[in-house]
């Protein structure tokens, strides 16, 4: 693992390029994956992208089988040994299941649902990219400090989705104790390594005071700064 060596400059221009495919991205429903700035990486995250979709354009009945498809590779997502996946897996697996019932019974606040599932799935998505597929142990042993940045940007990303579109700011602070708890494990494994950790403590101190501060004072943009911050370390 290369050393935390960002100057501001560099980082400017890393969380730039990390953060422009996001400036269109809205918590409104997607119409294309063009416009959502995300592309699919997993059979379930783009059945549940299909699914928001067609909720959207109010075609129930594609939705409900794009979901069966969802529910189906999320079923698969939950056969692995890697505990953060499983559980995430089967939680979103859970969430499936609710959504359906919503579904069929046409509550108001189907579309929110189906964009909490669909973001979600593309935040776990986006760990297991970054442990390339099934590498994680691989990731564990070699990596450690790696490890932990990048299981903590996961629960920074449901933190964001939780306030901004779920709106359950409980949920919000849950998942942001937890992105706590990992880069405070990656900065005890980083000191324990000798490796520098200065990078490390600056964007702990900055998740510590995003989590402080009251729901009303946090922002979208927040939340993403962040993640590209651990994005930046986790690519070096």
């Amino acid at each position: 693992m290369h050393t935390y060596r960002l100057t501001p400059p560099v980082l400017a221009m890393a969380l730039f390029a990390w953060l422009a495919p996001l400036a269109a991205n809205s918590i409104a429903a997607p119409t294309s994956q063009h416009a959502t700035g995300v592309t699919p990486r997993s059979a379930s995250e783009q059945s549940l992208f299909r699914t928001t979709h067609l909720l959207a354009a109010g075609d129930l009945s594609a939705a409900k089988d794009a979901l069966h498809h969802a529910e189906r590779a999320l079923q698969q997502d939950a056969l692995t040994n890697d505990q953060i996946a499983r559980t995430q897996a089967m939680r979103l697996l859970h969430d499936a299941h609710q959504l359906e019932r919503h579904i069929k019974q046409g509550d108001a606040d189907t579309q929110r649902l189906a964009q909490t599932l669909w973001r979600k799935s593309a935040a776990l998505a986006e760990r297991r990219a970054a442990y390339l597929g099934d590498a994680w142990p691989r990731m564990l042993h070699d990596h450690p400090v790696k490890s932990q940045l990048i299981d903590a940007r996961l629960y920074l990303h449901y933190a964001s989705i939780e306030a901004f579109t779920a709106h359950n700011q409980s949920a919000a602070d849950e998942y942001l104790n937890l992105a706590q708890t990992h880069i405070s494990q990656a900065h005890e494994l980083a000191f324990q390594q000798h490796r520098p950790v200065m990078e490390i403590v600056g964007l702990q101190q900055r998740i510590a005071a995003l989590a402080a501060a009251p729901p009303g004072q946090r922002a979208p943009q927040q939340f993403k700064l962040r993640r590209g911050e651990l994005s930046v370390m986790i690519d070096q």
